[in-house]
């Protein structure tokens, strides 16, 4: 890892003198330490600079990261991933960000005779991705509709997961893999019911994007940039945070009520095509380069 870290300042001092924009893809700490000198390699040569952050609520923990407020301070540009992140960029560091929403591509509607009875969860499993809290509203759904099943992908704390799953008796419901890959996530979307995110935080979950395009139904926490575009019935069915309550109760309404479902499906195919389409996001990338 470090020769490939030393290759890339090397190529580095050859190729941003050759460019106009040097654009950053980046998060608070590591990332941001990792490109600073590429950063300032940039400064020297007097390029535009754009710092695109990628974490949400996250934000709030790095207040007092000198280096980080040095990068956005000496940006030419900073882009955030929802209207809310650029209004608590504005409060918290005083910097006037642009808002670039990510892209997801279009996919064909799935073939209705495929879907299972199958609630899906894809993250690297930590306690910030409230896998705990979905296990027991799960328990609370099988209570109901105990055909139903889970489908709980990423690694992490597959042990724990493993442990509450066997503690809260749902081991002949829960489904458990580890890291999916992008063709595997590509046959789950396809073929399950519903989509579930967790998270206390996040930027903007890729998640909710790649769910939404397949028209698979959502039921997430108000997390990070989703904000910006979610309706509780209507385009996802939304509950508080470690709130496993309520999650049971979203995810029974959505197996019990089908013109809910139905609705929401179509809603959140709708939405990434309006607002998160290839060619939507590529026009408002090249307006930000466009304005510097």
């Amino acid at each position: 890892k470090l020769w490939y870290m030393i290759k890339a300042y090397i190529t580095m001092l050859f190729i941003v003198p050759c460019y106009d924009i040097i654009h950053f893809h980046t998060v608070p700490g590591r990332s941001i330490t990792m490109q600073m000198p590429v950063f300032l390699y940039s400064l020297l040569w007097r390029k535009k600079t754009i710092i695109h952050i990628h974490v949400g609520n996250q934000l709030l923990g790095h207040k007092d990261d000198s280096m980080f407020k040095y990068v956005l301070n000496n940006a030419t540009k900073v882009v955030v991933l929802a209207n809310v992140l650029k209004d608590l960029m504005k409060e918290h560091y005083n910097i006037d960000a642009e808002v670039l929403y990510n892209p997801i591509e279009e996919h064909p509607p799935r073939d209705k005779s495929k879907i299972e009875k199958k609630v899906f969860f894809a993250a690297y499993l930590t306690q910030n991705k409230g896998y705990d809290t979905l296990l027991r509203a799960f328990k609370e759904v099988v209570v109901k509709h105990p055909v139903w099943e889970l489908v709980l992908a990423g690694s992490g704390e597959t042990e724990n997961a493993k442990k509450l799953i066997n503690e809260l008796g749902i081991e002949n419901n829960v489904e458990q893999h580890l890291w999916l890959n992008k063709e595997q996530m590509s046959e789950f979307y396809q073929k399950v019911s519903i989509y579930c995110i967790a998270s206390k935080q996040e930027g903007f979950p890729m998640a909710f994007l790649e769910a939404a395009s397949y028209g698979v139904p959502i039921v997430t926490t108000p997390v990070g940039g989703i904000v910006d575009v979610i309706e509780d019935e209507k385009n996802c069915m939304i509950f508080g945070f470690d709130n496993h309550v309520e999650l049971a109760d979203k995810i029974n309404k959505l197996i019990e009520n089908s013109e809910i479902y139905n609705t929401i499906s179509k809603n959140l195919i709708l939405l990434t095509i309006e607002k998160f389409s290839l060619d939507a996001i590529n026009k408002e990338l090249y307006n930000i380069y466009n304005n510097l």
